[in-house]
């Protein structure tokens, strides 16, 4: 009988186990990836409150445990920038743009970069470049911000017509009240 009663537990117990693959896995975020993470929004908050150095230290944390990330990268060289770290953000912008040729955001950066050197043909040719990709994923917001950002950059150096056509650009990608007063306004300054 007590046999019997083994024999029927040990059914039941391997009868009601379910067999291992279907078993749930469980699911967890390795440490790793929420230092990345937490690293990667604190240098995004930090440099959006102007805080640079606090950012530029926090990104780099993030770039030492993921070295290959594009955003992370990225950010930390616009910060760079930000912080007129100039060749060390040229240097990493290249890195990414000699990875990730067709990124939009990569080639804005280098534009902007150059137009901070005063490097105005390599500025608009990498603008060029990364207004082609944006339209190529018919990404036009982006395309309009692109446009807007040469705009500025035109219009601190003094370049008011190149201005004006960025500005006319944009609002043609995506129109917006707020362009159309910016053309506005350019538009009387050039007639002064």
């Amino acid at each position: 009988m007590t046999r019997i009663v083994t024999l029927f537990t040990i059914c039941l117990i391997t009868a009601c186990a379910l067999p291992a693959s279907k078993i749930e896995k469980q699911g967890f975020v390795p440490r790793k990836d929420l230092e990345i993470l937490k690293y990667s929004n604190d240098g995004l908050r930090y440099a959006s409150s102007g805080r640079y150095l606090d950012a530029e230290v926090a990104l780099r944390k993030a770039t030492y445990l993921e070295p290959r990330a594009l955003p992370i990268r990225l950010n930390l060289a616009i910060v760079l920038r930000e912080q007129q770290q100039l060749l060390e953000s040229e240097d990493i912008l290249l890195k990414l743009l000699a990875d990730h040729p067709n990124s939009a955001a990569v080639n804005a950066a280098l534009g902007a970069l150059y137009f901070q050197l005063r490097n105005f043909f390599k500025a608009r040719n990498y603008f060029n470049q990364a207004i082609e990709l944006a339209i190529q994923e018919q990404r036009y917001d982006v395309v309009s911000n692109y446009y807007l950002s040469l705009g500025a950059a035109w219009y601190d150096y003094a370049y008011l017509e190149d201005s004006i056509c960025a500005i006319e650009n944009a609002q043609n990608f995506m129109p917006n009240p707020n362009n159309r007063e910016v053309l506005g306004k350019l538009l009387l300054e050039q007639a002064n």
